[in-house]
């Protein structure tokens, strides 16, 4: 199942979960003024968030208190709702062991903090753009089905026309 951006990627909602407020703002800067961005102090603001609005694409800090961003991943992919949420970790943990439990998570990145603006749009745009075209993907499956239910029917249509011919009588031409 994929997340369902049901807007253009440019107006994307998106999610910034950090305790650390400076950060918050530093990392809404560094986005796009067409998305529309919700910064939340704490993994139970954003799950008291969830519960009535669901975004494009989720940043999430691991360092937290109460839960961290690995216990609030766990969650996020356990639940059918908000598993397809892309999440990119912004931390600043370098270590090999934490990248590796982050993206093993199903963190769709694990970006370093410092976060270079630049690579930050880049990934947000590049993980927006994977979403919408799944969601194209999605439609063209749909329209398949559409097509082959349609066919199915034909296909039933004509057999019944021309069921028990046996090559000598045309019932079409009675």
């Amino acid at each position: 199942m994929f997340s369902r951006l049901s807007r253009s990627p440019e107006n994307s909602v998106i999610f910034i979960v950090d305790d650390n407020l400076s950060n918050l703002d530093a990392t809404k800067a560094s986005l796009p003024k067409s998305y529309e961005v919700f910064s939340l102090q704490s993994a139970e603001k954003l799950f008291k968030i969830l519960a009535r609005k669901t975004p494009d694409l989720i940043l999430l800090d691991v360092e937290m208190p109460v839960m961290n961003g690995f216990e609030t991943i766990k969650i996020l992919k356990s639940e059918k709702k908000t598993s397809s949420i892309p999440v990119i970790f912004l931390s600043s943990l370098t270590d090999t062991e934490s990248l590796r439990q982050g993206l093993e998570l199903g963190a769709a990145d694990f970006l370093t903090k410092p976060v270079l603006p630049k690579l930050l749009q880049k990934s947000v745009e590049l993980h927006l753009s994977v979403i919408a075209q799944q969601n194209l993907l999605e439609s063209q499956r749909r329209a398949l089905d559409g097509n082959d239910a349609e066919l199915s029917s034909l296909r039933k249509g004509y057999d019944t026309l021309v069921g028990g011919h046996d090559g000598k009588h045309n019932p079409l031409a009675s």
